[in-house]
């Protein structure tokens, strides 16, 4: 019989037409996948340190600055473990419906908190009225989107985020 436990895939693209598959014996693997993950929890520490660190100096000087910025942390770095699949593996593996909904509803509030961190951080209410009042537009509409996703479909709610960060991203540049 056969010894040891089940060989791993292991793909290594050379050609797009013609990927080539290495049967991997997961000893040989186990070093490879430890490192990628210290590496990924690393980072995603470190978004939660920004989002902590951020919290508390809301706490400690009052300015809502701070309290979208570590919502826009927070919120980005969980919709980083939903994609990269952590998120569903370690937090709610018994929910995949819940797993769907988590990308559209985290994309939602990251572009939303990182909109109003803009607008409070900038002074946009009274420095540039025109381009707070879109950003407030753009808010609305972003948060609206997310829980839209299981009325209008994953793919068709994640293309207009997409079209709705680019939006902001380019209204934000626009003012600074």
């Amino acid at each position: 019989g056969r010894r040891g436990p089940p060989p791993h895939t292991h793909h290594r693209a050379r050609d797009l037409a013609q990927p080539s598959l290495l049967l991997t014996p997961l000893p040989d693997l186990l070093p490879e996948l430890l490192l990628s993950r210290l590496v990924l929890g690393l980072y995603y520490g470190i978004f939660f340190a920004l989002g902590t660190y951020h919290l508390f100096l809301f706490l400690s000087v009052r300015d809502t600055s701070f309290l979208w910025y570590a919502t826009y942390a927070c919120s980005y770095g969980a919709l980083l473990l939903c994609l990269n699949g952590f998120a569903f593996n370690s937090l709610w593996p018994d929910h995949p419906h819940w797993g769907n909904l988590a990308v559209p509803l985290l994309i939602s509030v990251a572009q939303g908190a990182i909109l109003q961190f803009s607008r409070t951080f900038l002074g946009l209410s009274e420095s540039a009225p025109r381009q707070d009042q879109m950003l407030k537009y753009l808010i609305f509409a972003s948060l609206l989107l997310g829980p839209l996703a299981p009325l209008a479909g994953y793919g068709a709610v994640i293309q207009i985020q997409t079209l709705f960060a680019l939006l902001g991203a380019a209204a934000v540049l626009g003012v600074g």
